[in-house]
């Protein structure tokens, strides 16, 4: 069904502008290409009878705790800024789902702030909304 969605996905970029060079269907192909690779390998894994079982199904109230957090995180985005909004976002939630390694924790955290704000800031020229913290040092 995944692939199903891609082509049905691929169907509807056919109507977007061509450019020369690099057009805006390009990261939806980047997408569906990626998307297909692993459906393909999980049908290998399955046929192989290779991939692991299922785990035991979690609780509702952990699920419906983080479907909060990130309403929550969606709203304070605009006020707070992407970054420091991003940053707090990772933490809570890495920690709340179980993951302790401190260092490991805030590292990618800031390296994926540092990755999202080189290649969506710098180079793609997509506006994140500062906030009113960071405003006098990025813009």
């Amino acid at each position: 069904s995944i692939v199903l969605m891609c082509s049905v996905f691929y169907i509807q970029t056919l109507d977007f502008p061509q450019v020369e060079d690099v057009g805006p269907e390009v990261v939806p192909y980047l997408w569906m290409i990626i998307l297909v690779f692993f459906c393909i390998f999980l049908l290998f894994q399955a046929v192989k009878k290779r991939g692991e079982s299922d785990p035991e199904p979690g609780q509702l109230r952990t699920l419906f705790i983080y479907t909060a957090f990130i309403i929550l995180y969606l709203m304070v985005i605009e006020s707070a800024g992407y970054f420091i909004s991003t940053f707090i976002y990772l933490v809570v939630s890495m920690l709340y789902l179980g993951f302790r390694n401190r260092l490991a924790i805030v590292a990618v955290s800031l390296g994926w702030l540092v990755f999202s704000y080189g290649v969506f800031y710098k180079l793609l020229y997509i506006p994140l909304p500062i906030g009113p913290l960071l405003s006098p040092w990025i813009e």
